[in-house]
């Protein structure tokens, strides 16, 4: 019964939000190589951070088109992983545009929504005309050819630009190393930011938002310990769910760039603290990047009160996640296809098998002592001070009010599974106790309702059938009375059970529900509670 009701409720819900999901597609480019000539170093990781956000955008439901040529450590840690890529060239890119273009007109003529997601990770430089431009393996990408080939073809209602390359200066973000450039300052980056934004045009495609990093030089922000790229890493985990500060299953860029800020808030070396940049799609401010909950999905849920840092691994090691919470509301974290994930906070980790759609409770699961700490060459101050800062609501507000961002509304569409899944051992707070005794007092309650109810039928019956004799004969047939009095007595007392026993299964229910972490999230202009009852 409970199951079918789920499944009723379940797809009630898609019915009534699925206007609100939109279909989504992205193109994925990296690339380790820097042009020819340019005097760059290659990258390591660009090819595993387009690898990684391709991988996370197929688990949140997007076509995905994946320009990459994967270095042999990759392919070895990832066998198979190469098939279905295209080399990252301008005609590939345009092939890919093409192929996207024509499914996003599909999902418009079916009367759906469309996101569109573009992302580059790799190297950039300035032009000799002065223009930026991205490396692609056969020659540049310019900011004019981006914008033309790919922002002014594609079909979506909405647009999601993410770069994270080299030459901040040129606003296509520090990730190699290249020549001093003694004509830019560490404190003007806001001013070129902005000259960038009003050269380029993008206040012409106000469908389109555009997230940017840069820092105050042109190091490396590549990290060997999670063989990724820094900013492309935090994207990812502000997207799992990290950043979704009001719970509602959907990261606007504002909840995206505050977390982000609180990740690298604690580097106080300005040559590795990175300024991001967010510009949300001018038309709708509060256009979410991602709609992140979904039915069929698993989730990874920190109640209320967990708080300081921790990472997912998936099963072959892979960094997939880092947070830090600070206990204010739950956090939900989407997990991949990964069938095993390690949930890691300092020297202990638990391990979670992924079973199926639904919600895997921390609370629920076995922490060990880890048996092995991983090592490695790694930048101290990474491993120190990156997602040091406690994130949250709090935090949130903070940084709204400071940024001058327009605040995230409560979004329609995001879908948590309803069930929560097994885990390798039973709650350690007992939760599920309290479970188990409130199903049991609830079918009390109900068993004693319909005893009640049936006992109270076989009363009426019984005062009809001595009414009818009494009339007809004039004879007082006591055994048909008592029949009717004991079944009065049976109504009341089986009465008295159930009331008292749905009492106690309220109390129940709402106990675990504020042990789950029912909490108040900041809406403007409401109050919004969410949380599993």
């Amino acid at each position: 019964m409970k199951r079918a009701k789920s499944i009723w409720l379940g797809l009630g819900v898609a019915l009534c939000t699925s206007s609100a999901r939109a279909d989504r597609f992205a193109l994925v480019i990296g690339e380790n190589e820097p042009a020819a000539g340019s005097g760059l170093a290659p990258l390591r990781f660009a090819d595993d951070d387009a690898l990684r956000h391709a991988a996370w955008l197929k688990a949140a439901g997007a076509q995905v088109e994946t320009l990459v040529v994967l270095d042999e450590a990759t392919q070895r840690k990832f066998p198979g992983a190469a098939a279905g890529t295209h080399p990252p060239t301008l005609e590939t890119l345009r092939a890919a545009m093409a192929r996207l273009n024509t499914a996003m007109r599909a999902a418009h003529a079916a009367g759906r929504s469309v996101d569109f997601h573009f992302v580059f990770a790799g190297h950039g430089e300035v032009g000799p005309s002065g223009e930026g431009r991205m490396h692609l393996r056969d020659g540049p990408l310019t900011r004019a050819a981006l914008l033309h080939e790919v922002v002014a073809t594609s079909q979506a209602d909405f647009n999601h630009l993410t770069i994270d390359a080299c030459n901040a200066q040129t606003l296509v973000f520090s990730r190699g190393a290249g020549e001093p450039d003694d004509g830019w300052r560490p404190d003007d980056y806001r001013a070129t930011i902005s000259k960038y934004l009003s050269a380029q045009d993008l206040r012409a495609y106000p469908n389109t938002g555009a997230m940017l990093a840069s820092t105050a030089g042109r190091e490396s922000h590549e990290w060997e310990a999670i063989e990724a790229g820094v900013f492309s890493h935090q994207v990812r985990s502000g997207l799992a769910g990290a950043a979704d500060t009001n719970g509602d299953g959907a990261v606007e860029y504002s909840e995206l760039a505050a977390w982000i800020q609180a990740a690298n808030d604690a580097i106080a070396d300005p040559a590795l603290r990175p300024q991001v940049v967010f510009q949300p799609p001018a038309s709708n401010l509060n256009r979410p990047v991602l709609t992140y909950a979904a039915l069929g999905r698993a989730f990874l849920k920190l109640p209320r009160g967990f708080t300081g840092r921790a990472w997912l691994e998936d099963g072959v090691g892979g960094r997939y996640a880092d947070v830090n919470t600070s206990g204010e509301v739950p956090v939900m974290l989407a997990l991949g296809d990964a069938p095993t994930y390690w949930l890691r906070r300092g020297d202990d980790e638990a391990r979670i098998d992924v079973r199926g759609p639904g919600v895997i409770d921390e609370a629920r699961l076995t922490w060990r002592p880890r048996g092995q700490q991983s090592r490695g060459a790694r930048g101290e101050a990474f491993e120190r001070h990156l997602f040091e800062r406690p994130f949250g609501p709090s935090f949130y507000a903070g940084f709204v009010s400071s940024a001058g961002h327009v605040p995230a509304v409560r979004q329609e569409g995001g879908v948590f599974p309803g069930d929560t899944l097994s885990a390798d051992a039973g709650p350690a707070d007992g939760s599920g106790a309290r479970r188990a005794l409130a199903w049991a007092t609830s079918a009390l309650a109900v068993g004693a309702g319909a005893a009640s109810v049936w006992s109270g039928l076989e009363a009426v019956d019984a005062s009809s059938a001595w009414r009818r004799r009494f009339a007809a004969e004039g004879v007082d047939d006591r055994q048909t009375r008592g029949v009717h009095d004991g079944a009065v007595t049976r109504a009341w007392i089986w009465g008295g059970v159930g009331v008292a026993s749905g009492l106690a299964a309220a109390g129940l229910w709402l106990w675990r529900a504020e042990a789950d972490g029912v909490s108040v999230a900041p809406s403007p202009g409401r109050v919004d509670f969410y949380g599993r009852f």
